[in-house]
């Protein structure tokens, strides 16, 4: 595993970026920040895990981490932190032990930040998603989908040999061969307030308000604008395509 030294101030990462690893403070102190200015919620020291939680998830970061001190740590891969955390029950309490405690820690802060924080405080933006094409409607027989829970995952069902739990998707597109959309094809998540659409890897990619994301292209995110947002999952003619309107409170 590979060891980082950083000086103080040092970003770890930020807000917005792909969650690649997780860390292991051994020496020296990582803060955890929100907002923008950050505001910090919490202190992680010698012996604690931090940023796992995204890497699990295969999410774009929420928080930023910067080094608070001089700072040694440990980068691990999500095998590196499951061999680690998860080998044997008493790791396994431990972890949670830690993992509740962190959580109760950040929503106490939470509540104490001062009313002027409003950066912090900003509200979930309303998603609808909502059929362009027959396809489509045939995924969303009710014809809307409100997006309430974060990240929201688009992939492909599983056929034949491939496995159902391979497919960690909120919404299932029945797709034909020759396939526009891969089992792990696309994430729509909230970071800092903004609304984004996150390649998950896919094949083919997406096109979102005729930008292409993801696959061999070289953007694998974008923003999405507030009101409508066409989103076409696969290539040019994909038959998959909807319209994803963000609204805010």
């Amino acid at each position: 595993m590979e060891q980082l030294e950083l000086a103080d101030g040092t970003p770890v990462f930020r807000p917005g970026e792909r969650s690649s690893h997780a860390y292991r403070v051994e020496s020296g102190a990582v803060e955890i920040l929100i907002g923008d200015p950050p505001v910090p919620l919490t202190t992680y020291g010698p012996g604690e895990v931090f940023g796992e939680i995204g890497l699990l998830e295969g999410r774009l970061r929420r928080y930023g981490a910067r080094a608070a001190g001089a700072t040694r740590l440990q980068k691990l891969s999500l095998e590196e932190w499951s061999a680690s955390s998860l080998a044997t029950p008493d790791a396994v309490l431990g972890y949670l032990r830690s993992l509740f405690r962190r959580v109760r820690e950040i929503d106490e802060r939470l509540i104490q930040l001062p009313p002027d924080a409003e950066h912090v405080r900003a509200g979930t933006p309303r998603l609808r998603l909502v059929p362009a094409s027959p396809e489509a409607e045939k995924t969303l027989p009710a014809g809307e989908l409100r997006i309430r829970t974060f990240p929201f995952r688009i992939g492909r069902a599983s056929h034949g040999s491939e496995s159902e739990q391979s497919t960690p998707a909120d919404l299932v597109i029945h797709d034909r061969a020759p396939h526009n959309v891969s089992r792990r094809h696309l994430s729509i998540e909230v970071v800092a307030g903004q609304v984004i659409a996150a390649d998950l890897g896919s094949s083919l990619g997406t096109q979102v308000n005729g930008v292409k994301v993801g696959g061999h292209h070289k953007e694998s995110e974008i923003a999405l604008q507030p009101g409508r947002n066409e989103i076409v999952l696969g290539g040019s003619r994909s038959p998959h395509r909807f319209l994803l309107f963000v609204e805010s409170d």
